[in-house]
Formats: C-alpha cells, structure tokens, sequence
C-alpha cells in the first residue's frame, strides 16, 4: 500500500512539476536507474534486453501513465521476466521510473 501510494505520489510530482523537479525534491535521478538497470538488470537478470529497447519501448505519456496506475511493475516484469524474482526497493523501482520516462521513445535522450 505504501509503495503504490509512494509511485503515485511520485507521479503526480513528475506530472506536475517535471521530472528535473521531482528528481531534485525526491532525489532520485535517471542516472541512477540507468545505472541500476546496468548493474541489476542487464548484468544479473537480462542479459540479452538492450537498454534501449527497455526504455524505448514506450513514450513518456505511457509510461508515466504505468506509474500511476501501478501497473509500472508489471510491465518491467513483461520487458523482463525474471525482474520479480530480484528485491527492488521503492527508491530503486522510482529511479528506474525516472530512467525509462527521462529515455522514453519520444525523448530527445538516447541511453549509451
């Protein structure tokens, strides 16, 4: 209950205010998730999901909608199954929220 109140709270940070705001207030920053997702996720759980495909596989209005509607979890587990069997905390799930919309497919951002 906390951790979705947490996501949708920091959604309405981000829709509000943007996420260079949200990302000063909360802390959290797309650096982080993407070098969460270097280090978790693409060494440890999926080594063959280019981090350009995990984070361009939708624009930032969808993604931004997955985080509101709790269903940001769901689809990272879609992208890569095995992403549920590792314990993410809420801060770590809230960095990879601010990486995939900060790398989103219609952001100006390109991972390398």
């Amino acid at each position: 209950m906390i951790k979705q109140l947490l996501v949708v709270l920091s959604t309405l940070a981000l829709l509000a205010g943007g996420s260079a705001t949200a990302s000063e207030k909360y802390g959290w920053n797309p650096e982080k998730g993407k070098k969460l997702y270097i280090s978790k996720i693409k060494k440890q759980l999926c080594k063959k999901l280019a981090v350009k495909k995990f984070t361009q596989s939708h624009t930032q209005k969808e993604w931004k909608e997955m985080i509101a509607n709790g269903t940001f979890e769901a689809e990272l587990n879609k992208l890569c199954p095995d992403f549920g069997k590792n314990d993410f905390t809420e801060k770590q799930i809230a960095n990879l929220g601010d990486a995939v919309i900060n790398y989103a497919r219609d952001s100006y951002n390109i991972p390398s």
